[in-house]
């Protein structure tokens, strides 16, 4: 968020790049990635972003189960 200087329709075009970048490379595959929503946290991370990417992993897989499932079905969350 703060990368992309607040500017939330920079970030959502990116996000929107990635996901059809992944789309293309998992079309080779016969199979299609569809981004269903998009949530940018402006106000506080939502989780403790740590050094340890295992930690971050961790924290982000617990938050989704307890706040995000329960607000939109889905079968993947990724955090960027």
């Amino acid at each position: 968020f703060k990368k992309y200087n607040k500017d939330l329709a920079e970030i959502r075009k990116r996000v929107l790049e990635m996901a059809n970048y992944v789309n293309m490379l998992y079309k080779k595959l016969d199979a299609h990635v569809v981004l269903v929503g998009m949530e940018i946290w402006t106000d506080e991370d939502k989780i403790k972003i740590t050094p340890d990417a295992n930690t971050t992993l961790e924290n982000f897989s617990k938050w989704r189960g307890k706040d995000l499932l329960k607000r939109k079905h889905h079968d993947i969350a990724q955090l960027l």
